[in-house]
């Protein structure tokens, strides 16, 4: 089960249960980061979505997860007139990484995910 966050795990002593309790509260976390950070960037709140940016990042981080962790950065730092280009370019490395978190802790990631989306 920790294949699918194998540098987490192994940090963790290879203990699937702590493996996803992090996960559990990464995933928690980053989702509803996620959805603050669309509705700022919406608002034109760029300071709030560099600063929800920055958490995604080191969320990220903490996982083992650089790839996400660099589209999150991206997203912190792109001028507003370009945020709408890279979000649709970079939102899926950070929501595939949310699918298999949840896979992970609960198991159906896309309906979960889904139905968090349509809510927020």
């Amino acid at each position: 089960m920790t294949i699918q966050f194998p540098e987490l795990a192994k940090l963790l002593g290879n203990d699937p249960d702590k493996v996803r309790l992090v996960i559990g509260e990464f995933y928690r976390s980053a989702t509803l980061d996620l959805q603050r950070l669309e509705r700022a960037a919406a608002a034109d709140r760029w300071d709030v979505v560099h600063e929800i940016a920055q958490r995604l990042h080191v969320g990220c981080l903490q996982i083992c997860e650089p790839g996400a962790a660099h589209a999150a950065t991206l997203l912190g730092h792109v001028p507003g007139e370009f945020f709408a280009d890279v979000y649709a370019r970079r939102r899926p490395d950070i929501v595939e990484l949310l699918e298999r978190a949840q896979e992970f802790t609960d198991g159906d990631a896309s309906a979960s995910w889904r139905k968090a989306e349509h809510e927020g």
